[in-house]
């Protein structure tokens, strides 16, 4: 007899026996070849082994059955842990998705508040930017508005006191021409009285003669001086205009477009020759008289009395051509020192006021 080894780690090859489920062979042993051969002595089973054989099936039975109990019980147990692992990894899985989409969330907002605060630097620095460019151009128009005002400030005092130079020097030519008057007075009595071979009155002394032909002589010269400084201030008067003029396109111009930046436009003078801001004329000085046709003349003179533009047309038909320096408020000296003997003023005011007066030539 064979024994079965029974072991919870191999498994059972050979299946139970059952008597009941077992296909036997027909009885007729003629037909089974080498049935001869079974049907000998020594191959039949003793009667006597049948129990134990009985024992020994219900043993494999026994263990057959509790291995096909392990067999249940182990698949049971490999599907729940299935399950089990199936829920765990669905678990896993679920607070990786929930973690990544938190990391996501905070990278997102991270960046978004990056970016804002991005712009909002961007923001104020451009914000700033654009004030300071607003401070700058104020800054510049109200400087450009200054020097405007300085200009016309200066202007408006050069004819204050070309004003009060030509009072002056009407005055003094008024006081001349009865000086004149009087002169050729006293030399007509002076004649007079030589060819009558008569005693000089007291009144027509030489000396008060010579004193007052000295006393003319003087005021000739101061006449003249008062009309180099209305000349003077002529020129003044005139380049303020047109610095004004400058100033005031320039302050249209930035109001329209900005800031200047082009380089400052070439005028052009009275006789038609280019210059760019003030030139002198060729081979002159910057005391030359600028030539002006007549009607040329600033606004703000339109005011003056009809003489004064009668006499400022003689001017221009007689004097020279000719573009003086430009000359600001500052550079106009104050007339308080100039206003005795030695004071200038505008040309030739004082005509109009002695055409009706006897002249030197009279007197010849």
């Amino acid at each position: 007899m064979v024994a079965l080894s029974l072991s919870s780690s191999q498994p059972l090859l050979l299946p139970p026996i059952r008597l009941d489920q077992i296909d036997l062979p027909p009885r007729a042993p003629e037909r089974i070849p080498g049935s001869k051969v079974r049907n000998h002595v020594g191959c039949q089973t003793e009667v006597s082994e049948l129990p134990e054989l009985r024992a020994l099936q219900q043993k494999i039975g026994a263990v057959s059955a509790e291995l096909e109990r392990a067999t249940a019980e182990t698949q049971r147990a490999e599907q729940r842990l299935r399950h089990e692992m199936q829920a765990e990894m669905t678990l896993r899985m679920r607070l990786h998705a929930q973690k990544c989409a938190e990391k996501m969330a905070y990278l997102r907002e991270r960046a978004e508040s990056h970016m804002a605060s991005i712009r909002a630097s961007t923001k104020l620095r451009v914000t700033q930017e654009v004030r300071e460019h607003e401070r700058q151009l104020h800054e510049e128009l109200a400087a450009q508005r200054a020097r405007a005002a300085e200009v016309e400030a200066g202007r408006a005092h050069a004819e204050r006191e070309y004003a009060a130079v030509h009072s002056l020097a009407v005055r003094y030519a008024r006081e001349n021409a009865l000086l004149h008057r009087q002169i050729k007075e006293d030399a007509e009595k002076e004649k007079q009285a030589r060819f009558r071979l008569q005693p000089l009155d007291p009144q027509h002394d030489p000396r008060a003669l010579a004193t007052l032909q000295l006393a003319v002589h003087v005021r000739d010269a101061t006449i003249a001086s008062l009309k180099a400084e209305m000349e003077r201030l002529l020129k003044v008067i005139e380049q303020s205009d047109m610095s004004n003029n400058s100033v005031l396109e320039k302050l249209d111009k930035f109001a329209a477009e900005g800031p200047p930046t082009a380089s400052p436009k070439k005028r052009v003078s009275a006789d038609g020759s280019a210059r760019k801001g003030v030139a002198t004329p060729e081979g002159g000085s910057p005391d030359v008289v600028p030539k002006m046709p007549p009607g040329a003349l600033p606004s703000r003179r339109k005011s003056l009395d009809g003489s004064f533009r009668k006499t400022m047309a003689m001017r221009d038909r007689g004097s020279p051509g000719g573009v003086p320096k430009m000359q600001t408020s500052e550079s106009v000296p104050s007339l308080a020192p100039k206003l005795r003997p030695a004071a200038s003023a505008v040309a030739m005011l004082h005509e109009d006021s002695i055409n009706d007066a006897p002249s030197w030539d009279e007197d010849d």
